[in-house]
């Protein structure tokens, strides 16, 4: 059994590294965002900022308006289903920011979603904001709690694209924020060093998340993603 699972995870491996190549293939890294065209609230720096303890691997942001494609739309949920946004084929690392609710097929909701293989993911923010959804479940949020959540949420999805895994539930690791259940309210934060951009940058991220980014971006510079797959490959399988 130890041998057929090593084996399954060695072809694994070797096509989900296939797959990702060209999502860090240039010198420069790059993740372009798209934001709904529905959200007329500007999040641009928001984004900017929760993008920064990443600086180290994505050099540049290019933020571009979009509107959901009208087959995702649910009419019966009330509720965009993502998978169409997940599958479609692209060569760089995309995020996706919505203002409805989402869902995927093993979800019935969810603050944001993740397809490492597909160097995609989107973040609603319709549970922590003034909308139909946060109306209907009697929640109330005050705009720079929805600028929080936003952040915070961002922050988990691209560290999950870059490689981090879930603290499981139970198992939190102070504040990380990869703990698998976030800390939405009043989130302690503090000053890691990631990346060799020389700066100290308020995160919320464990001392283990930090060291992989610094591995992901020294392996980066050596064009090696031989460890980036195997950590996907494991995410896959659920180790």
């Amino acid at each position: 059994m130890g041998f057929m699972k090593n084996l399954v995870m060695k072809q694994l491996t070797g096509k989900i590294l296939k797959q990702v190549a060209p999502y860090f293939a240039g010198n420069t890294i790059n993740i372009k965002v798209f934001v709904d065209k529905e959200i007329t609230t500007d999040y641009s720096n928001i984004i900017t900022d929760a993008m920064k303890p990443f600086q180290s691997i994505i050099k540049n942001i290019e933020l571009v308006g979009f509107i959901v494609p009208k087959k995702c739309w649910n009419e019966r949920r009330r509720q965009h289903n993502i998978l169409d946004l997940i599958t479609v084929k692209r060569e760089g690392l995309e995020l996706y920011i919505i203002k409805r609710d989402i869902f995927a097929s093993h979800l019935n909701w969810a603050y944001g979603i993740t397809s490492p293989v597909n160097g995609v993911c989107i973040v609603s923010i319709a549970r922590f904001s003034d909308s139909e959804t946060t109306q209907a479940l009697h929640m109330t949020f005050l705009d720079e709690e929805t600028r929080k959540q936003l952040t915070l949420e961002i922050q988990h999805e691209i560290g999950h694209l870059l490689g981090l895994i879930d603290h499981p539930e139970g198992q939190h690791v102070g504040n990380c924020t990869m703990n698998q259940t976030m800390h939405m309210e009043n989130p302690e934060e503090t000053n890691i060093r990631v990346g060799d951009s020389g700066q100290h940058i308020s995160t919320i991220f464990c001392p283990a998340c930090s060291a992989w980014l610094e591995q992901f971006a020294d392996a980066l510079k050596n064009r090696n993603l031989q460890s980036y797959a195997e950590r996907v490959a494991k995410m896959i399988v659920g180790e």
